[in-house]
């Protein structure tokens, strides 16, 4: 499901700058609410913006919820015929006032009660955004449940203005033997039981204490963490199996583009558990923090240099596109398909990589759907037209069918009632800072992506290094002047130094500062020593119910380094 932007009517923005992707619904005259604690880019141009107190996200929802629910705001016919658990919600959220909320948020309670009428009578054409990551507090969970409830109960499903059904188009995967283990691949990704045994490997070596293989991850696993996601899996609980060498130890890793010491939040345990490694492989573009320690690194052709597998789009209109090299690789390097086609021709799994090369992988693919890699080195993309009937099926009397046990949209999902988790619509409270502290909160920026491009130098030009917003009272009160040097101290004595930005665009209790700077790599000659890292400021504390990182519940001191 995607979100039909151009012609929203309303929408509400929970700590997502997403200014430039909903930049068309906002001309055809959509109203934005945005709530952050930072005045950013989007808060600058939303219709209102509110400095909602960090981790409350959750709080100012339920009472959104509450206000639908009890004035009856909601979509009737849609919560009639096509969702369950009204009644239970409806009793669960009485105690979620606006005025219970109000001293929680910070947001008054006549605003929360307007908002929600307000939003209501733009239904279905309005849209709830979960922030960029739900990996913040220590119920996330509760939170992205709470915007989906709300979601639903305006009727936004397969409506104009609200989530669309896309249209994917469909090219068929290149045919290719059936691989001897498929069964093991098979239970590893469903968190199933281990019992068949691996050529040459003792079971003894890859199972858990009690003779069963899990993944050492943990998502998706039944009395581990079976509620996380496990096409995408839990990086913080791969990293602890690898220190721990538990359920069974990891000797091997091949990575490609990753960079653990600037996405994670524990340095100590990611050192520990690439030193457990007997061999490790890192494919790249650039050097970095977690390369340092490969013991081979495989150069990766840049984006410049490469074709890259088929991009298979769906929105409004299905698309396929592909990745072409503008230019010959400069160097002896290889691209990421080469890699994997090389390595596997010498273990024996070159049956599996059928091509020679690929663009005869590519070509083969496009042939299956009347097309081919000259036709689309030729157009750049081939598509689907759209179809209102398919992407908005609820504007012409059907509807998607839910992904769910019962088909229908659950307010109180059934699986999280299986698993008792269902508490997470609950509200919980969130750590505080003390008088001397402040919420630490970090974000990124439309000049680097992630943490690969603070090393180049044209992208450096616009940023080369990052700074602490810090709220002008709270820096005078700490005796620090706009552009000094600062000290960043958390509970755990982990500190970092970092130039002073002293704006009034962040709340008083709450500094801030952009993603991806602090390397400490010395090949990358540019980022070196640049700016300071969030991640290891970031709280390491993990969400009880799912296991991932609850990584916005850090506080920190600043003072004048």
């Amino acid at each position: 499901m995607m979100k039909s932007i151009s012609t929203i009517a309303g929408v509400i923005l929970i700590g997502f700058g997403l200014y430039f992707g909903w930049v068309n619904g906002v001309a055809n005259g959509a109203k934005v609410v945005y709530c952050d604690p930072r005045y950013s880019i989007t808060a600058s141009k939303a219709d209102e913006y509110y400095a909602i107190r960090p981790l409350t996200d959750h709080a100012f929802l339920l009472a959104m919820i509450h206000v639908v629910v009890n004035e009856e705001l909601y979509n009737k016919k849609f919560v009639a015929e096509q969702t369950i658990g009204f009644d239970e919600l409806k009793q669960r959220v009485q105690k979620y006032t606006p005025e219970w909320a109000a001293p929680i948020t910070e947001i008054s309670a006549d605003t929360i009660r307007r908002i929600a009428r307000e939003m209501a009578a733009k239904a279905p054409s309005v849209f709830v955004y979960a922030p960029r990551r739900l990996t913040r507090s220590s119920n996330d969970l509760g939170t992205g449940l709470s915007i989906t409830i709300l979601n639903t109960l305006f009727g936004v499903w397969d409506r104009k203005g609200g989530i669309f059904s896309p249209i994917v188009f469909k090219v068929p995967e290149p045919e290719l033997p059936e691989f001897e283990h498929a069964h093991i691949a098979k239970r590893l990704d469903t968190g199933g039981d281990f019992n068949y045994a691996i050529p040459n490997v003792p079971l003894e070596h890859i199972a858990d204490e009690h003779g069963k293989f899990h993944r050492a991850d943990g998502a998706g696993v039944p009395g581990r963490w079976p509620i996380a996601n496990a096409q995408y899996g839990l990086t913080n609980k791969m990293w602890e199996a690898m220190a721990d060498q538990k359920p069974y130890p990891i000797k091997m890793l091949l990575t490609a583009g990753g960079n653990g010491f600037l996405n994670s939040t524990n340095y100590d345990v990611i050192r520990k558990a690439l030193m457990n490694l007997d061999f490790y492989v890192a494919a790249d573009v650039i050097p970095n923090e977690m390369n340092m320690y490969a013991d081979i690194l495989l150069p990766e052709a840049s984006y410049l240099e490469r074709y890259d597998d088929l991009q298979i789009g769906g929105a409004r209109e299905g698309y396929v596109a592909v990745r072409m090299p503008a230019m010959k690789p400069l160097h002896e390097t290889r691209g990421s398909w080469d890699i994997c086609k090389q390595i596997a021709d010498r273990v024996g799994l070159g049956a599996y990589f059928p091509h020679d090369s690929i663009e005869e992988l590519l070509d083969a693919r496009l042939k299956n759907v009347g097309s081919s890699l000259a036709e689309i080195e030729e157009k750049g993309i081939i598509k689907v037209a759209r179809d209102d009937k398919k992407n908005f099926p609820g504007e012409h009397g059907q509807m998607s069918q839910f992904p769910t046990p019962s088909g229908k949209a659950e307010l109180i999902p059934s699986p999280l009632k299986m698993m008792g988790f269902d508490d997470a619509l609950d509200y919980e409270e969130q750590v505080r800072p003390n008088e001397d502290e402040f919420h630490f909160t970090f974000g990124r920026i439309g000049f680097h992506t992630h943490a690969r491009t603070q090393d180049n130098i044209w992208t450096a030009e616009f940023m080369r290094e990052n700074e602490l917003w810090i709220h002008p009272d709270a820096a005078k009160k700490r005796g620090i002047q706009h552009g000094e040097r600062v000290k960043v101290t958390d509970r755990k004595g982990r500190t970092e130094e970092i130039k002073a930005k002293v704006t009034p665009r962040i709340r008083k209790d709450s500094v801030f500062m952009v993603h991806g700077f602090g390397h400490f790599d010395p090949r990358m000659t540019t980022a070196y020593n640049q700016g300071a890292s969030d991640c290891n400021l970031a709280s390491q504390a993990e969400d009880p119910r799912v296991g991932s990182t609850s990584m916005g519940q850090s506080l920190v001191k600043v003072a004048k380094a």
